[in-house]
C-alpha cells in the first residue's frame, strides 16, 4: 500500500523545503558510499603515497564481502603446471577500509594472487591477494578511482612467517639501494587484515608496480609505457 502525504493548502516555502530534504538525501548518500560514477573524487586523510608506506607504521585492513565469494577466492588455487600459477583467476567484489577510515568504505575488486596458501591448498586460510581499487568506478556509486594515492594493492603472503618480515624487510632496502644508485625501487610495509570480521594475519603490503607507479614518479609516458 502507497502512503501519500498532502496537506489542505499550499504553504510558501514548501517547495524550497523539497528541494533543500532532496539535495539533504543525496549527500549523505554520497558520504555513505564515498564515491561516485559521476566522478566525485575523495580527498583522503593522511597519510597519503608515498607515506602509506611507511615501514615503521603497521596499518589495519578490512575486507567485506559474501563469505562464499571469500571461499571461491581461498581455493581459487593454482594448477599443476606450472605449480604458482592461476589458471582461472576470480575477481569478486568487496568492501574495503582502513582502521579509522570505517566512513570511507569503498566497492573494490579481490582476487587471489599466484602462489600457495597457508597452511595448505586442501584447507586454506591465508593466500596472496590484489585488491583493485577503481575495478567498479564506472558502475558503482560506491567504488572510487584510488585510494590514498594507490589504484591497487598488492599484500604478499608466505608459508614461513619468517619470511613475511624478511621480504618485507628486503623490499625496503631494494628501495634505499635503488634511491642511492638513482633507481626507482618500490615502497612495502607491513599490514594487518580482517575478512568479514575475522584476522587472517600479518601481510607485506607491496607497492604494486603499474602506470602509477610511474606516475608517482614522473616517469609514465602515455601509450609507450
Amino acid at each position: 500500500m502507497k502512503t501519500k502525504l498532502t496537506s489542505p493548502a499550499p504553504r510558501r516555502g514548501g517547495t524550497r523545503a523539497n528541494v533543500v530534504a532532496i539535495v539533504a538525501i543525496a549527500m549523505f548518500t554520497v558520504v555513505l558510499c564515498t564515491g561516485s560514477a559521476q566522478a566525485i573524487e575523495i580527498d583522503w586523510p593522511e597519510p597519503n603515497w608515498p607515506e602509506i608506506f611507511e615501514p615503521n607504521q603497521l596499518l589495519t585492513f578490512y575486507l567485506e564481502m559474501e563469505p562464499d565469494d571469500w571461499q571461491a577466492i581461498l581455493h581459487n588455487s593454482p594448477g599443476p603446471d606450472p605449480p604458482d600459477c592461476i589458471l582461472t583467476e576470480i575477481e569478486l567484489p568487496a568492501m574495503f577500509w582502513m582502521e579509522g577510515e570505517e566512513h570511507l568504505k569503498i566497492k573494490v575488486a579481490v582476487r587471489r594472487k599466484k602462489g600457495f596458501a597457508f597452511p595448505d591448498e586442501v584447507n586454506p586460510e591465508k593466500v596472496g591477494l590484489k585488491i583493485d581499487i577503481n575495478q567498479y568506478y564506472d558502475e558503482d556509486p560506491c567504488a572510487a578511482t584510488e585510494w590514498h594515492g594507490m589504484k591497487k594493492l598488492s599484500l604478499e603472503v608466505n608459508i614461513d612467517s619468517m619470511d613475511i618480515i624478511s621480504e618485507g624487510v628486503a623490499c625496503n632496502i631494494h628501495q634505499m639501494a635503488s634511491v642511492l644508485e638513482g633507481g626507482v625501487g618500490f615502497y612495502a610495509n607491513w599490514v594487518k587484515l580482517y575478512v568479514n570480521g575475522e584476522y587472517k594475519g600479518i601481510y607485506v603490503n607491496a607497492e604494486q608496480r603499474d602506470k602509477q607507479f610511474l606516475r608517482h614518479r614522473d616517469i609514465y609516458i602515455s601509450h609507450n609505457s
